[in-house]
């Protein structure tokens, strides 16, 4: 019975044994004779190894949805705050100099109503939109298969199509064998 590893040596080996396995693509027996441990030991680490950069994986995707959600209710946010501040009254100021015997200025102040813009709300939708889709609420969408033409659906195949077909798929097949048999009866079936 092999000799039981201390915990401490057994990440120093899973260390070691990520490096030979990644980078030098040494086999299993190879890198158990460089660390003096048994294949099969080498085999549960390399399984522990992928578990572990599995997880690793998954957390780091986890990590980048967030990243990403923060940044689309960032920019959300600024959308909704461009689109209050284009439906406030816009104010404008025209300056008028009199200049007859006395110099003064006339200032008149107008106000406009705004209905707001609406390039604001297309941007709030494309931030709702990219929300449902990194987080997975839409409804899945349904793909109906065609044939390789992408005109008929799949599915719309007579039987005697498909015996076509299936015929000169077993035709290539000897062909690309170097078989001389056609694959077919004299009826135009199929041999089987």
């Amino acid at each position: 019975m092999a000799k039981r590893r201390h915990p401490v040596q057994r990440e120093k080996d899973l260390e070691e044994i990520a490096h030979r396995y990644l980078n030098l693509h040494e086999p299993q027996a190879v890198i158990a004779a460089a660390l003096n441990i048994n294949q099969s030991s080498v085999s549960r680490d390399i399984k522990t190894l992928i578990a572990r950069w599995q997880k690793s994986a998954l957390m780091n995707v986890d990590e980048h949805r967030a990243a990403e959600l923060a940044r689309i209710n960032r920019l959300e946010l600024e959308y909704w705050e461009a689109w209050e501040a284009s439906k406030l009254d816009k104010k404008s100021t025209v300056a008028e100099r009199i200049t007859a015997a006395d110099t003064r200025l006339k200032a008149i102040q107008r106000s406009e109503a705004q209905t707001g813009d609406p390039r604001f709300l297309a941007g709030i939708e494309r931030c709702v939109e990219r929300r449902c889709k990194l987080l997975g609420l839409d409804a899945p969408t349904k793909v109906a298969p065609t044939d390789p033409t992408g005109t008929r659906e799949y599915d719309n195949l007579t039987n005697e199509e498909r015996i076509t077909q299936l015929g000169e798929i077993f035709d290539a097949v000897r062909t690309r064998q170097g078989s001389d048999t056609s694959g077919r009866d004299g009826t135009g079936g199929l041999v089987a």
